[in-house]
């Protein structure tokens, strides 16, 4: 480009000095005609200078209008070259770019579904494992009920025969000996009321580890029972809205429904400070209601999920084993609501 510039400007150049000379001669000539030296003009004036003149100029023009054009000729040539140059990287660019958007698009999706089959992995894992703890954890129940159901009746057929025996024993002696003071009748009188206590103590027990109205008389008198020795240890005025007839519920059924209502009152007495309590059942065709309400302090908003509600929890636990649900309530203006849900 910059060869080419020089030689334009050298024709031009060129160009430019013929047209000079040629003025020139043209300035003199009509100098002389204005001086009226006619011969001397004519004499002066070369016939064939003008023309000659006049096409070396126009060949420099030529020439130079020539080289313009090849010039032209030759940039657009070089123009068109880079235009072509330019957009094979563009395209080859455009087409790598396209490749690695792929390649990485390819990657990233291996890598989500990579993620996503472990995260299905892990859940998988984690309900198994959940169920398995579910299953141990409601096998468990069942066999610290039997454990507790066989320590009863031992407690009932050993400890409540050897009581019973020696009560017996000592009441037969009271009618063969005769105590020589009132100090010893004391002592005999106080021997006898311990083993009357005794044996409240060895019911109490086992009425605490299997209630023997739940064997013997049904749910309906076992909840009976219970809410109202509840109330009357705690001073509490009682409203009950129980069946007539008992419920054929099956055993795992029953006693979850009874230690969740065991549960309930215990935590009645022992946080709720309330003055009145309430326990309703209600059967239909689907499942069995029991309700128990009290006018206490109320629940703690996070009371079923908080770290320490071992109570709340235990009950929930007892009724998801059985296949129901355990839905505590806050009353207003204060107060508890226990909603024991049980599919039949």
């Amino acid at each position: 480009i910059d060869s080419g510039g020089r030689m334009v400007r050298m024709g031009l150049q060129a160009i430019q000095s013929r047209i000079e000379v040629n003025f020139a001669a043209m300035d003199e000539t009509l100098g002389m005609t204005r001086s009226a030296r006619p011969r001397e003009t004519l004499g002066a004036v070369e016939f064939d200078v003008g023309p000659r003149q006049m096409r070396e100029i126009r060949g420099a023009l030529e020439a130079l209008r020539t080289r313009e054009r090849a010039q032209i000729y030759d940039g657009l040539t070089a123009w068109a070259a880079q235009i072509r140059t330019n957009s094979a990287v563009n395209l080859s660019t455009t087409a790598f770019t396209v490749a690695l958007l792929i390649v990485l698009g390819w990657l990233a999706t291996a890598e989500i579904r990579r993620r996503q089959s472990s995260a299905d992995e892990l859940e998988r894992v984690v309900r198994e494992r959940t169920a398995e703890l579910e299953a141990l954890s409601a096998h468990m129940l069942r066999m610290g009920e039997l454990e507790k159901s066989a320590l009863a009746r031992e407690l009932h057929d050993e400890l409540g025969g050897l009581l019973i025996t020696i009560r017996m024993n000592l009441a037969q002696l009271r009618q063969r000996i005769v105590l020589p003071d009132d100090a010893a009748r004391l002592r005999w009188e106080r021997v006898n009321a311990a083993l009357a206590a005794g044996v409240e103590l060895k019911r109490r027990v086992i009425e605490e580890l299997r209630p023997t109205l739940l064997d013997n008389m049904g749910i309906v008198a076992a909840v009976r029972w219970q809410v109202e020795q509840s109330a009357a240890l705690g001073h509490l005025e009682l409203e009950l809205d129980l069946p007539e007839e008992d419920l054929d519920l099956q055993e795992d059924t029953a006693i979850a429904i009874f230690r969740c209502v065991q549960e309930a009152l215990a935590n009645i007495l022992r946080h709720a400070r309330a003055t009145r309590v309430k326990l309703s059942m209600h059967r239909s065709e689907q499942s069995l209601c029991v309700l128990i309400e009290d006018d206490g302090v109320g629940l703690p908003a996070d009371a079923k999920t908080r770290s320490g509600s071992h109570g709340l929890q235990q009950m929930s636990f007892r009724m998801q084993a059985v296949g129901g649900e355990m839905r505590p309530a806050t009353l207003l203006p204060h107060g508890t609501r226990i909603m024991l849900d049980v599919p039949l």
